[in-house]
Formats: C-alpha cells, sequence, structure tokens
C-alpha cells in the first residue's frame, strides 16, 4: 500500500516534477527530496526515487514519511530484505504509527511471508479501524494463509464492503466474496447429486 498518492497523482506530479527535479540537490530541503521522491516513484520511475529520499533521510533521519516512502519504493523494486529493514526500524521507532505498520506487512506479504506479516496487519488495523486499505490487507493475507484463516477473510472482507460501501476497496471486497461464492456453488454442485447418465 502506497502511503502517500496522494502527494503525487500522475497529472500534478508531471507539473510538479521540473520544478522539484531543479530544487533538489541545490537546496538543502527535506521537504523538496521527499516530495521529489514521492512524484518520481508516483510517475513509476520507482529506482530514480530512491536517491531523492535517501538525501531526504540524511538531512532528517526522523522524517517518518519519507522512510514510509523509501520502504515503499524499495517493494516495488521488490528488494524486500531492504524495504522490511527500513520499515522495522521506523516501527521500532514509532510502534504506534499504523501506516508503517501496514506497509511493513504489506511488503512482508508481497514477500511471500503472509504469517510474518499478520500480526502487523492486525496492528495496523487496531490502531487505525476506519482505514479500509489496513482491513483489506488483513483479508487478503488472511486468505494467502488459507485454511481456518479463510473463514476470518471472508469476515473482514465484509466488514469492508459493509463500512466503505462506496470505495474501490469495497469493490475489490464485493468482486472478492461474489468469486467465493461461485467457488462454493460449484463445489455445493459437484459434491452433490448427479443425474444417472
Amino acid at each position: 500500500v502506497d502511503p502517500v498518492g496522494e502527494l503525487a497523482d500522475e497529472e500534478g506530479g508531471i507539473h510538479a516534477l521540473p520544478g522539484l527535479e531543479a530544487m533538489s540537490g541545490m537546496i538543502d530541503d527535506a521537504d523538496i527530496d521527499y516530495n521529489y521522491g514521492v512524484a518520481l516513484s508516483e510517475l513509476g520511475r520507482v529506482e530514480e526515487s530512491l536517491v531523492p529520499l535517501k538525501r531526504c533521510l540524511s538531512l532528517d533521519p526522523d522524517y517518518t514519511n519519507a522512510t514510509i516512502a523509501l520502504g515503499v519504493s524499495l517493494s516495488k523494486l521488490r528488494r524486500y530484505d531492504e524495504a522490511v529493514v527500513t520499515l522495522w526500524s521506523a516501527a521500532n521507532t514509532q510502534p504506534d504509527n499504523a501506516l508503517i505498520k501496514q506497509n511493513l506487512a504489506a511488503t512482508l506479504a508481497r514477500a511471500g511471508k503472509p504469517l510474518e506479516a499478520l500480526p502487523f496487519f492486525r496492528q495496523a488495523v487496531s490502531l487505525a479501524p476506519n482505514n479500509p486499505a489496513a482491513l483489506l490487507g488483513l483479508a487478503q493475507c488472511l486468505n494467502e494463509i488459507g485454511g481456518d484463516h479463510r473463514k476470518e477473510a471472508l469476515k473482514v472482507y465484509r466488514e469492508v464492503a459493509k463500512r466503505f460501501p462506496d470505495t474501490d476497496i469495497a469493490e475489490t471486497a464485493k468482486k472478492i466474496l461474489n468469486q467465493q461464492a461461485r467457488d462454493d456453488l460449484r463445489g455445493a454442485v459437484s459434491d452433490g447429486i448427479r443425474p444417472d447418465a
């Protein structure tokens, strides 16, 4: 989950990019480097985003959003070990930051470690219970683990669809619930009575 999507949509990022690019490196300003890094990442220039984000953190090591953005960029590049280390260190210094926990969980899940991701998704939901993205991440993680966790996943998908009905996240949850209902129906029919041939 990208924590900084609201800062640079494609059109806004394109218009802001030349100014940020010109100022980054000329002025020692953590905010400029942060915004430049986020804009690059949002525009799909993820590898390039690492330089200004790291520069931002060299100027201000406590810049939490830059740490999160760096972790997200590393995760997008599938450099999961580095992303986990980055986000884990942020989680240790700010244990009550739901966004850090959510992105750490998402990175672990993308890295194929849903069991390790699960407690961080639960923490993110506990810290920010009205965040539909954290709830959706929890449901997807539970579903990925499978077994008895699938029942809880369906419950969380239903909660997302009910509590956040007019969002894209609710639409995603509804599609998953509909697919599960179709799969259940197919299973019931295939296990049911068949007519004689």
